[in-house]
């Protein structure tokens, strides 16, 4: 992991550090998603606010390459997210 020395924002902040993940892989339920890239942030702010509702913790932010280049589907009926190999 290796900082960009730069910040960003979303999700609640508009500061937080951001690291680039190199020669990292990102599987979900065996895809292979193919993201233009992969950073990290510290979401331990959300998630705190999460606890506190007694919701789940977010592990992971996916962008719009993601959904572009997987050819996404969203089902909201079934919370559900469908992704085609590219």
């Amino acid at each position: 992991m290796t900082s960009l020395g730069r910040q960003g924002g979303g999700a609640g902040g508009v500061q937080l550090e951001i690291f680039q993940l190199r020669d990292a892989e990102l599987n979900l339920d065996g895809a292979h998603v193919q993201p233009n890239s992969l950073y990290a942030m510290d979401f331990c702010h959300v998630n705190a606010a999460l606890a506190m509702k007694g919701a789940t913790p977010v592990e992971a932010v996916l962008g719009a390459d993601v959904f572009d280049r997987q050819k996404a589907v969203i089902d909201y009926g079934s919370s559900s997210l469908f992704l085609k190999d590219a």
